[in-house]
């Protein structure tokens, strides 16, 4: 099988995850899907995502810590989701140093901390509901049955050579 034949098996794999990502909504930025890439040898494709946790779109998020600043990456999740927030109007009983510009500002911001405090503690939802298997797993089954087929088909061509030119 020629390198050329695997690129192009390794593009095919990479646009059918990239459609799994849109189908399952869960390329909310695109960063994830515009992270994938391979790199094909002689006998091999591999595919990276330069994203960290890739396999989290599947499996989902285990609980345990988070980066300093997980709040803020959760807004703008949120944000990128287009998911609706109620505005939180200014309670008195607020005694925090953080100011808000606006009551939809101020819900975006208590929405997000609650999110992330239960992604630290509990895992995300996907995690908690044991994950699913529509993203990349039928993709990379899908090419990896293509490529066993390629070769197969390569080796029998290769024996059969050999028998028409051997006198028996």
């Amino acid at each position: 099988m020629k390198k050329t034949e695997l690129e192009t098996l390794a593009n095919d794999c990479i646009a059918e995850i990239r459609k799994g990502l849109a189908d399952t909504k869960t390329n909310a930025s695109g960063r994830t899907s515009a992270g994938l890439f391979s790199v094909v040898s002689d006998y091999s494709i591999e595919i990276y995502s330069d994203r960290r946790g890739f396999a989290n779109v599947e499996a989902g998020q285990n609980p345990g810590k988070r980066p300093r600043n997980f709040r803020d990456i959760m807004k703008q999740w949120i944000i990128d989701k287009g998911i609706s927030i109620a505005a939180m109007p200014y309670s008195p009983k607020y005694k925090g140093k953080k100011k808000f510009g606006s009551a939809k500002e101020r819900g975006l911001h208590y929405a997000a901390g609650a999110m992330a405090y239960t992604n630290k503690t509990k895992g995300s939802s996907l995690y908690r509901k044991v994950g699913r298997n529509d993203v990349f797993s039928p993709a990379v089954e899908k090419l990896v049955g293509r490529v066993a087929d390629a070769y197969v088909n390569d080796i029998s061509k290769q024996i059969d050579a050999i028998f028409i030119n051997t006198a028996i």
